[in-house]
């Protein structure tokens, strides 16, 4: 999917998104 140019930025904007709910998973747990 990354792999098209229309969905590029989708694809960010997901990784970007997962990795911001794993910080606030560790932020809550600590």
């Amino acid at each position: 999917m990354c792999k098209y140019y229309h969905f590029q930025f989708l694809c960010k904007k997901i990784e970007f998104t997962i990795v911001y709910y794993l910080i606030m998973i560790n932020y809550k747990n600590e």
